[in-house]
């Protein structure tokens, strides 16, 4: 089953806040974090390009953890023993 999990990282010297999404795998996605969207948004908004760029397609839903936020696919047929 693919996923991405999301997690907020705050602004540094060099770097602006950023939400970094990744796969179980190490694929990753850095996005901005984007003052005209919410925090959930820009969760979403970092999700949904990482699957994009990985070429995954599907209905994404949503869910919390301590650390973030992850996203798994509704329609996904892969499935790992």
């Amino acid at each position: 089953m693919n996923t991405i999990s999301t997690k907020f990282y705050g602004p540094t010297n060099t770097k602006g806040s950023r939400i970094v999404a990744r796969t179980a795998t190490g694929k990753r996605f850095t996005q901005d974090f984007l003052h005209s969207l919410n925090a959930e948004e820009n969760h979403w908004k970092a999700a949904q390009s990482l699957a994009q760029k990985l070429q995954w397609s599907g209905t994404l839903i949503q869910g919390t953890t301590e650390q973030g936020y992850v996203f798994v696919f509704a329609n996904d047929t892969h499935r790992e023993i």
